[in-house]
């Protein structure tokens, strides 16, 4: 795994290729459906996309019934 040193919403890897982070906020009752069964729809979304992390927080957004979801790719069109 590349080490990543947070630079904002842009990020930057060991490689000196930048990383584009995305974080949007999802329902959790839709959480289920969009990771799928044992990450399956992740896991085709990121191949589809060519996104390099999509990950789904496991815990809801204090205070509301809204998950994180933090989409990670060095390529904008991606995301």
């Amino acid at each position: 795994m590349e080490d990543e040193r947070g630079l904002g919403a842009y990020r930057v890897n060991t490689i000196g290729k930048p990383v584009q982070k995305v974080q949007i906020l999802v329902d959790a009752q839709f959480c289920g459906s969009l990771i799928g069964p044992k990450g399956s729809n992740i896991i085709q979304m990121k191949k589809a996309s060519g996104v390099q992390s999509l990950q789904v927080s496991r815990e809801q957004v204090f205070g509301s019934t809204m998950r994180l979801v933090t989409i990670c790719s060095h390529d904008s069109e991606a995301i």
